[in-house]
């Protein structure tokens, strides 16, 4: 492990279940390796604080099931062509 590896895990590790987790929008430097860091220690019930577009970090975080029931502003998969009359995987997530 390197040591930007653990200071990211270190940081993932800082930020507890049920913490609000504020994301910029995908084209200000979304900090994907501390999402992913955030999913591999299994965070659960997150609450999203962003812009309408938090794309790709947002996508990951609710495949991975770490975000509370609220609903993320939005999501890189919910601008995805999907065939008629399925919601987009993000949206599905959202509406359990």
């Amino acid at each position: 492990m390197t040591r930007s590896d653990t200071n990211v895990t270190m940081l993932a590790e800082q930020i507890k279940d049920g913490a609000r987790l504020a994301l910029p929008s995908e084209n200000s430097g979304v900090p994907v390796a501390v999402v992913r860091a955030l999913i591999a220690r299994g965070a659960r019930d997150l609450r999203l604080v962003g812009g309408p577009t938090g794309g790709f970090a947002i996508d990951l975080l609710v495949g991975a099931a770490a975000l509370h029931r609220s609903r993320p502003p939005g999501s890189a998969l919910d601008r995805a062509d999907w065939r008629p009359g399925s919601a987009p995987p993000s949206r599905r997530a959202r509406s359990r």
